[in-house]
């Protein structure tokens, strides 16, 4: 797929128990953006950005939905690593 050819979909970024600044929602939206390079049919997502136990350390959990057409497709991972880091990606 041509770069030029790629469409923005739509991402809506869920904080829960926090809020996302700015430049996570940014960051977010331009990693799950992405996804449109491998498969363009992507219809779109949820990101939903928890705090699992507060106060502790690798306590993130990060969930993405996303929606094709007739199906929806879902991963989780809990990262042990914080957004700076992953901004340096």
């Amino acid at each position: 797929m041509d770069k030029k050819n790629i469409k923005i979909m739509q991402v809506k970024v869920h904080s829960i128990q926090f809020s996302a600044d700015q430049k996570l929602v940014e960051f977010i939206n331009q990693k799950v953006n992405k996804l449109n390079l491998f498969f363009g049919n992507i219809v779109d997502s949820k990101v939903f950005l928890k705090i699992i136990t507060p106060n502790s350390n690798n306590n993130k959990l990060v969930e993405i939905k996303i929606n094709v057409p007739g199906k929806e497709l879902f991963a989780k991972k809990n990262p042990n690593h914080s957004r700076k880091q992953l901004m340096m990606r």
